[in-house]
């Protein structure tokens, strides 16, 4: 039995699964894709350059976890790659100088997922009191 792996042009992984169970819909997208033998787990990896790769971590830095619900005191995060997504409460911008700062006006836990391909997608949590 052989195992395939279907991966974007960007070498995001779209499918695995073993040659009996490939219906026609996958052979039909096959032709749209990438597709290698081989078997990942498309959650930590990816395909660069033909091989299998594990998706690095983004190795953010965080000044502190728990701030003042002033509107003033500050929770610096920065190595932040360039060109990710910051998702807190529904609101998303993107990070081009690979920091940022996160003020909170009421009391919470503050959740701020990042997301950059082919990163692993990271969360900080910020307590605001």
């Amino acid at each position: 039995m052989n195992n395939y792996i279907a991966y974007d042009d960007n070498g995001k992984i779209l499918w695995v699964m073993d040659n009996s169970s490939i219906d026609e819909t996958q052979t039909d997208m096959a032709n749209e894709v990438n597709v290698m033998k081989g078997t990942a787990d498309d959650a930590t990896q990816y395909v660069k350059d033909g091989v299998i790769t594990d998706r690095p971590s983004m190795s953010l830095s965080i000044g502190k976890t728990t701030i003042t619900a002033n509107g003033t005191d500050e929770a610096t995060i920065s190595n932040i790659p360039s060109g990710a997504t910051a998702t807190c409460e529904g609101e998303s911008l993107t990070i081009d100088d690979g920091e940022l700062v996160f003020t909170a006006d009421t009391a919470g836990t503050y959740t701020i997922t990042f997301e950059c391909w082919p990163y692993l997608d990271e969360e900080v949590t910020i307590n605001a009191t």
